[in-house]
């Protein structure tokens, strides 16, 4: 993949999900992008104060963070 000002990035732009109590109630959270170190993650439709705006993903996203896993693709 291509460097980004010498920063490798490991995975392009993709979106990330928030799992709905069924399969089909899956929706799309925001994108994310992955660079050697660090992460960008946005949160479609919240403000600056995503906890409030957004506390069902911010609580997905928090999680994923803290367990050093990925956030939830599409299943």
């Amino acid at each position: 993949m291509k460097d980004i000002e010498g920063i490798p990035v490991e995975e392009p732009w993709r979106e990330w999900w928030v799992p709905g109590i069924h399969k089909h109630e899956d929706q799309m959270a925001g994108m994310v992008w992955k660079l050697r170190g660090f992460s960008f993650v946005s949160v479609k439709g919240a403000g600056h104060m995503v906890p409030s705006d957004k506390p069902k993903e911010a609580q997905v996203m928090f999680e994923s963070f803290i367990a050093g896993n990925d956030l939830p693709y599409k299943t």
